[in-house]
């Protein structure tokens, strides 16, 4: 079950959309729908452990960019998922008043 929610946060936090001050409303939206699905410490749980892997991947993104527009462009989306997955644990902290 953890290795499903996983992969549902991982396809949230892929960057379909760009905001660069707090969460798209898809994102929060989406969020949301899992808040009302799973119990809290399952999702904190699993986006938590899915933070090194984003972070990994973000990294090999930029040590890829060089210098190509597109490579460049992949290492921001890595980065902008880093930083949608670590605002979301705060979205979903502050909204469930939920301290890990």
């Amino acid at each position: 079950m953890e290795q499903d929610l996983q992969k549902t946060i991982d396809r949230i936090m892929s960057v379909r959309f760009w905001k660069f001050d707090g969460l798209p409303e898809q994102i929060t939206s989406e969020l949301d729908d899992l808040i009302d699905q799973y119990h809290i410490g399952q999702i904190l749980t699993a986006m938590t452990s899915l933070v090194p892997k984003f972070e990994q991947e973000e990294k090999l993104a930029d040590a890829c960019k060089g210098n190509s527009g597109i490579a460049g462009e992949l290492h921001m989306a890595a980065a902008m998922k880093v930083k949608y997955l670590n605002e979301s644990i705060s979205y979903i902290k502050n909204k469930t008043g939920k301290i890990m």
